[in-house]
Formats: structure tokens, sequence, C-alpha cells
């Protein structure tokens, strides 16, 4: 928390809320994530299938929602690395990523967005 503290000196209220809310969100946005990306594959094996009955697609999706909700259910805690990339996309900067500490390779994280999920990844 001391790295933490000396990262932020001198930061606004404002600003350190903008960034511990980026921060808390990363594991969300990881659920999401992963979420989308089963959901996407179920898209494409029932287009695939063409004649595949609604039960089966429904069954597909279904298994997304579940991910989902499991994923929410057991959240993983937030790390030190949530808040240096949560720094990272305060400032705009991936090369603010490993501000805490002794520095860092770029930002490993963005935005949730369901465009951005590709089927190589989860």
């Amino acid at each position: 928390m001391e790295a933490l503290a000396q990262s932020t000196d001198g930061w606004s209220g404002s600003d350190l809320e903008s960034m511990m809310r980026e921060a808390f969100m990363a594991p969300v946005r990881e659920t999401l994530r992963a979420a989308a990306i089963l959901k996407k594959r179920a898209g494409k094996k029932n287009q695939q299938s063409g004649d595949g009955s609604s039960e089966e697609k429904s069954s597909d999706y279904d298994t997304a929602r579940e991910s989902l909700l499991n994923g929410f259910r057991n959240l993983r805690a937030v790390s030190s690395r949530d808040f240096e990339d949560g720094i990272a996309f305060f400032l705009g900067d991936a090369s603010a990523d490993g501000a805490i500490g002794q520095g860092g390779n770029g930002s490993r994280h963005s935005h949730y967005h369901s465009s951005d999920s590709s089927d190589d990844e989860a």
C-alpha cells in the first residue's frame, strides 16, 4: 500500500476514485470477457451445425449464462497488478504500467467490449 500511496502522491480525490474503480472492475471485466467468448463460440457452433435443435442451441447459451453467473459468484480478489493497470488506464499511458514497484512491460488489460473477444482467449 505504501508503494500505491507514493505512486499517486498529489492526485485529487476524484483521480484516486477513478483509478480505484478501474482496479476493482478488473475481475468483473475478466468474467464478462470469458462469458462473451463462450457465447460467441456457442453461436459459431450453432451456425456450423445448421440444423441443430433449438434445445441444443439453448443448452449452449445456458452454459455461457451459467459460466457468467458462476464467475460473478467466484470473482477473484483485486491484486496489486489491478492497481498498476488502473493507474496506467487512468493516465492513458501504457508506460505507466508497473508504476507501483519496479516497472512493467505494457498494460495487459483493456475495457471489456464483446467485439474485442477472440476465440483464442479464456
